[in-house]
């Protein structure tokens, strides 16, 4: 059976290590990354961009945080989605909704390229 992971939103006085990005940091050293992702993998952070007018989003501080745990494992994180209108448009989508290499700290592409036309067929399952 898999492991749960939770963490109340609810906070008593204001401390960091409370907050929800230092109780997500807590999660992922717990989850143990490196036990599912080897050395310079690489990993795909997928996520949504947001639309025009959107707003629930992850929050680039929470997509940061995670990629922070995995490079901390070795790994080679990215943050990704599938594009939804014109490519390059949608890439200024993400960085409007402020996700972008700087704020999540590893770059940030287009899964399928900038038309939604690129693909590579992968075997499912473990090798």
């Amino acid at each position: 059976m898999a492991q749960v992971y939770f963490a109340t939103a609810r906070v008593g006085k204001w401390k960091y290590d409370d907050s929800m990005p230092g109780k997500l940091e807590r999660l992922l050293k717990r989850a143990d990354l490196g036990t599912y992702f080897e050395k310079k993998e690489w990993v795909a952070v997928k996520t949504h961009f947001g639309s025009d007018g959107a707003h629930r989003i992850v929050r680039p501080t929470f997509l940061r945080k995670i990629a922070d745990g995995l490079k901390a494992v070795g790994a080679r994180p990215f943050v990704t989605d599938t594009v939804r209108i014109l490519g390059l448009d949608y890439l200024e989508v993400a960085n409007y909704n402020g996700i972008n290499h700087l704020s999540v700290g590893v770059p940030v592409i287009l899964a399928d390229g900038i038309y939604g036309h690129d693909n590579l067929m992968v075997r499912a399952g473990s090798t």
